[in-house]
């Protein structure tokens, strides 16, 4: 198009382009100058919308049809619906996002060189600038770009569609994105079929018995040397839980499920209208088979002693200024042995004493 063709197509006027699309992105496009609607025409009803949206699916022209319903009033179980209809265009977007970091750094991270700087701890750094988000969290997102993009890319074909969230994509990577490419191919074959059903725990529990047909022999080898990891551990105070502390007992599965198979058991064996729930009664038969029954209530377990430490600090009575030795050094205190002490020596002053009181 040449020149004077332009000027003919802007109307003899380039600033009234520019004006008009300037105008055109602060409204619908109904309502721009220089539109003339059809007189028969109407703007579409919200349910209209919806279903339009539902019909031609996640993409561009979907959200700019949803962003049209800015204009109107919608009821409640409206809102619910285009809640539902933009969590699949945040899926397209999240997908092409990750497509785009791929397409930045790479499928493969490139080899460390001579440099100051390692070339992929630059390509983090840069993603995270432009993210603005944390570099930990940026160089998973980029590990899950790339394998979502290769071995996994069927995956990442469904993320891309809007079928399938980004969560669900990335426990899909974090399980399978370190295995061998054939191995993790075979079990993205077994799960991909329930991926979009699947519940994020269902997904996990799916992946963990295809890889253990996958591998029996590693399946077995864990299950043997599953047992030298048990412990049981007390867990951290929770300000969500004032006034409790966890108890973690990490034990073969065959004995957590005889114990709590007993504890059930148990609380079974209690009055079942105290007032107690079924939880609270299994903490407390797990309480009261450790601890033993209270004398006041059999049902319930004894309550613990407790012995507190208490340190305390000895003040006598100083001198002005401190004795010296050679060189005017401080010279360190001595006192006779006492036979009322343990070790022989009395309390200098400012020695810690710790009393530990005896229940009575």
């Amino acid at each position: 198009m040449d020149a004077a063709v332009e000027d003919e197509w802007f109307g003899g006027d380039p600033s009234g382009l520019d004006a008009a699309c300037a105008e055109s992105d602060l409204l619908p496009w109904w309502q721009v100058s220089g539109v003339e609607a059809d007189a028969d025409w109407a703007p579409l009803s919200v349910a209209e919308t919806l279903a339009l949206v539902r019909g031609i699916g996640p993409c561009a022209e979907s959200l700019r049809l949803l962003e049209t319903l800015d204009q109107q009033t919608l009821t409640p179980e409206q809102h619910l619906d285009v809640a539902e209809l933009l969590q699949p265009l945040r899926h397209v977007i999240a997908g092409r996002q990750l497509s785009a970091m791929v397409g930045y750094a790479g499928e493969k991270a490139p080899k460390r060189t001579k440099d100051f700087r390692n070339p992929a701890d630059f390509q983090v750094t840069e993603l995270s600038w432009a993210l603005n988000i944390g570099e930990n969290f940026t160089a998973r997102l980029l590990a899950n770009a790339r394998g979502l993009a290769t071995v996994l890319s069927a995956t990442g074909d469904l993320l891309r569609s809007g079928r399938l969230s980004d969560y669900k994509a990335s426990l899909v990577v974090e399980k399978l994105g370190h295995l061998d490419p054939e191995l993790a191919a075979t079990v993205q074959a077994k799960i991909l079929p329930h991926l979009v059903a699947d519940s994020p725990a269902q997904l996990q529990r799916r992946m963990r018995r295809a890889l253990l047909k996958a591998q029996p022999a590693v399946a077995e080898q864990e299950h043997r040397e599953g047992p030298a990891k048990r412990q049981v551990r007390v867990g951290t105070p929770d300000a969500a839980d004032p006034g409790l502390l966890g108890l973690h007992a990490v034990l073969p599965p065959e004995t957590v499920l005889a114990i709590y198979a007993r504890l059930r058991q148990v609380a079974a064996g209690f009055d079942q209208h105290d007032g107690r729930t079924r939880e609270q009664r299994i903490a407390d038969a797990f309480t009261l088979l450790l601890l033993g029954p209270s004398e006041d209530d059999p049902q319930l377990a004894a309550k613990p002693r407790v012995v507190v430490n208490v340190t305390m600090t000895t003040t006598s009575k100083r001198s002005t200024g401190p004795a010296t030795g050679t060189a005017g050094r401080p010279r360190r205190p001595t006192s006779a042995p006492s036979p009322a002490s343990p070790t022989g020596r009395k309390p200098t002053a400012g020695s810690p004493c710790t009393a530990t009181p005896t229940p009575s």
